[in-house]
């Protein structure tokens, strides 16, 4: 998650859990279908920052009023004493659990706490304040991802082995029986991988990894960062394959998954529940501005800046995207029949009633999608060597194989790199790679008349559509 500094700054707020020895429980449903842990109200808290829970109790971080007060908390998941585990703490965050400890992050160390109480525990000093803030515990120890580095150090402390180093890391990092998990935020967000005892990393999946990451014995999950609000959150075998589309999540949403559902906060600020198929995301709750959250067997509990909260676990399964027997296969070129750069991918989304999502090397040149129900598609590829992407207009699939009659060119044309050179015109009424951005079938799209106008007094109807200003007045662009 963010780096949370400042939200110390923050009034001091009311969370929603603690109780007063002797007072009951309430029920009731005051808070939009929310029932909040534990009533009355007390304890006053300021900003807590993450989340966990056991068999018991919940455990959460809080950063305190002032600087340096931060404070680990724990209560039983009905009604009890809250118990302070830890004080003192420098912006505690990225809370994890082991059977007997709680473990988190401070601004300047690692640190472990026994559940049962006593003196907290330093397993290792870090060098700089977590830009990025990652904790993942397992039998075989504690990985941390720093936004810079990713670490790992044994659970009793020690020197810690780096297993990742780059500029921009993701908060999210997720482990299995051999690998650690994490993408390059906001800096080549691939999603990749690295052996628990180090080594080179591997990429699993190329370009628009966002910051949530989880997997299980088969998948890899993950959302993807398409979009500056979010994207959609996908998930695709390991061993390598075509992507799910589950639903859509914001851009700083975690991944949490259980047996039967992946859940995550969506771009309506709803924290939402699908199946592993997707389909029609269960709302959990309406509320605004969710952290984090944890979940046991029959509960889901978060954190927003108000409290800490908690909801039965949906009981129904929820729509699921259809499946169907159509298929889609698309092809494309590089510059007019470039050769692709080796290492290089295309990601092609084709959103509908069935979305689907690949990763193919470039130098594939086509790709073969399946399992489509009938509807109405559009098809969206991008070139990770260029950033150039092409966006179809709807299509129809029925129930066999669907093939577009031409490949798409992808390009290597930036702004003003290709010169004023043209291609013709196809009128089939879409706007493909056989067509000028001037050609009537491209006036409607979005490429040649938003994203592609580099104002610089050329018309180039190789990119540009007649509502640039370059070519507005141009004899092709004159009816």
């Amino acid at each position: 998650m963010k780096n949370t500094e400042q939200a110390r700054w923050l009034l001091p707020l009311i969370i929603l859990f603690t109780g007063i020895p002797g007072t009951g429980c309430a029920g009731g449903d005051e808070t939009g279908g929310v029932t909040p842990p534990c009533e009355p109200f007390a304890s006053p808290q300021h900003a807590p920052t993450d989340i966990a829970v056991d068999q018991t109790s919940v455990f959460w971080t809080d950063l305190g009023a002032n600087p340096g007060e931060g404070r680990i908390l724990s209560a039983p998941k009905e009604c009890g004493q809250t118990t302070p585990l830890a004080s003192g703490q420098m912006n505690p965050r990225a809370l994890a659990l082991d059977a007997a400890n709680v473990y988190w992050l401070n601004d300047d160390s690692v640190m472990m706490a026994p559940k049962a109480g006593s003196a907290p525990m330093k397993l290792f000093d870090l060098t700089e304040a977590p830009q990025e803030s990652g904790l993942v515990v397992d039998d075989s120890g504690v990985y941390v991802s720093t936004g810079k580095q990713l670490l790992r150090v044994a659970k009793s402390g020690g020197a810690p082995v780096e297993l990742a180093k780059a500029a921009c890391l993701s908060g999210s990092i997720a482990v299995d029986s051999t690998h650690v998990y994490f993408s390059g935020l906001f800096c080549g967000s691939d999603l990749v991988r690295v052996a628990k005892a180090g080594g080179m990393p591997e990429v699993v999946v190329h370009g628009e990894s966002g910051n949530g990451i989880a997997v299980d014995d088969t998948n890899v999950y993950w959302t993807s960062s398409r979009s500056p609000g979010g994207g959609p959150v996908i998930a695709a075998p390991k061993a390598g394959g075509d992507g799910r589309v589950l639903g859509y999540a914001d851009a700083e949403s975690q991944l949490l998954l259980d047996d039967k559902r992946v859940y995550y906060t969506s771009v309506d600020d709803f924290i939402s529940a699908d199946r592993a198929d997707g389909g029609d995301p269960i709302n959990i709750s309406k509320q605004k501005g969710v952290l984090r959250f944890a979940a046991d067997a029959s509960t889901i509990y978060w954190i927003t800046n108000d409290g800490i909260h908690k909801a039965p676990k949906p009981a129904g399964t929820g729509a699921v995207f259809p499946k169907g027997a159509a298929s889609v296969e698309t092809s494309w070129l590089i510059d007019r029949g470039m050769t692709c750069s080796s290492g290089s991918f295309v990601t092609i989304w084709i959103e509908g009633p069935t979305p689907l999502e690949a990763n193919v090397p470039c130098d594939a040149y086509s790709h073969v999608l399946t399992g489509f129900a009938p509807g109405t598609y559009t098809m969206i590829i991008v070139s990770h060597e260029t950033a150039v992407g092409w966006e179809s207009k709807p299509f129809v699939l029925a129930s066999g194989p669907f093939k577009f009659p031409w490949s798409y060119d992808l390009g290597k044309c930036q702004f003003g790199g290709c010169g004023p050179k043209t291609i013709g015109c196809v009128n089939d009424g879409i706007c493909g790679p056989n067509d000028d951005c001037t050609c009537a079938d491209c006036d409607n799209d979005d490429y040649c008349n938003q994203s592609a106008c580099p104002a610089d007094g050329l018309c180039e109807p190789y990119y540009e559509g007649c509502s640039c200003a370059d070519c507005q007045g141009k004899p092709v662009c004159v009816p």
